[in-house]
């Protein structure tokens, strides 16, 4: 059983689109700052437990009819960008020539490897029909004659969630997320591992979540779904529960109460009340009783005094640290003590 964490606790698919050569620097419908998403990619792919991880990959035939070259092949009079139109009512734009099947173009870029994939989607393999969604070529519906097996594919493994990311935002990577939403996938676009030929991304993110697709930010994808026991640790540090423990543990070994259980109780209402009235929420753990028990426990023979060498450990058990430095043979009674500590503690 994997220990990576699960995306949110929930069965998930990582769909990554147009992460191929002729869309990275160089190739023939390059993306700027393409090379960019490589390490992203990587770091996302290879953090979570993800039920399904697919892969488009278009594999144009030569001929494609997106392609302008194959309109000029035709005597057809249109230049880049001009729109086409299908016999259902489909429209799409002639586009340069781009990742046909068996070239370079086609193949991933450098530092990407297949095996670890478990479904590679095949996209414009039909010469007569333009592709951008992983779900389906070009159709007036999400749905018939043209559609992939990748939504099959994500029912036959329970997901419920899809987050997108690749190349092609305005095409390829918001059809995709489109198509997840109407399918009934729970759908999110990892936004800054989504690039595309405009330097502007707002009216297709504004189209986007107005269908109810999620715009999120890897680093807040990673940082909430970060391991457990990391997230863990970091819960204890942040919230002092660590001292907490050592001064609930240290009490007790103190005073060695009849009932530990009642006595545990009071001190963590007495530790609440504090909380309330006191400025810092550390210093508000130790009352100037609690401080008088930690003194004691430093001096078990009853000196009456500390040295600063004796002194020091405490305050690191306390996670704080002196405004000044401690002179490792300076003398500190109870009093001095307190003060030193409170002192430390406050903001």
């Amino acid at each position: 059983m994997s220990s990576k964490p699960r995306v949110g606790g929930r069965r998930s698919a990582l769909v990554l689109v147009g992460l191929q050569n002729d869309f990275m620097n160089g190739g023939s419908r390059a993306v700027p700052s393409a090379e960019n998403l490589v390490p992203l990619t990587n770091t996302i792919r290879s953090k979570f437990q993800w039920d399904v991880v697919a892969l488009t990959r278009n594999q144009h035939a030569s001929n494609h009819s997106s392609f302008l070259s194959s309109a000029v092949n035709k005597n057809i009079n249109v230049r880049m960008g001009d729109t086409a139109t299908l016999k259902d009512g489909s429209t799409y734009k002639y586009i340069p020539d781009n990742c046909v099947g068996g070239t370079g173009g086609a193949a991933l870029p450098a530092g990407f490897d297949t095996e670890v994939y478990d479904y590679i989607v095949a996209t414009g393999t039909n010469p007569a029909v333009p592709s951008y969604s992983a779900f389906r070529d070009l159709q007036p519906k999400v749905r018939g004659e043209f559609m992939t097996g990748l939504s099959k594919e994500l029912s036959k493994a329970n997901v419920t969630d899809v987050y997108v990311m690749g190349l092609g935002f305005e095409e390829m990577v918001a059809q995709t997320a489109f198509d997840a939403k109407a399918l009934g996938f729970a759908t999110n676009v990892i936004i800054d591992g989504s690039l595309g030929w405009s330097s502007s991304k707002s009216s297709t993110c504004n189209a986007l979540e107005a269908a109810g697709v999620a715009m999120l930010h890897s680093s807040v994808l990673l940082e909430v779904n970060k391991d457990p026991a990391s997230a863990a640790q970091a819960y204890v540090e942040a919230n002092g529960i660590h001292f907490l423990f050592e001064k609930l543990t240290a009490a007790l070994v103190y005073v060695q109460p009849e009932n530990p259980k009642e006595f545990l109780v009071r001190e963590l209402i007495k530790l609440q009340t504090l909380q309330k009235y006191q400025r810092s929420s550390r210093l508000a753990l130790l009352s100037d009783d609690d401080l008088s028990i930690m003194f004691g426990m430093l001096d078990p023979l009853r000196k009456g005094e500390l040295t600063g060498n004796e002194v020091i450990p405490a305050l690191q058990g306390l996670a704080v640290t002196p405004k000044t430095p401690i002179d490792p043979k300076e003398m500190y009674d109870e009093a001095k003590f307190k003060a030193l500590v409170t002192n430390s503690m406050e903001k």
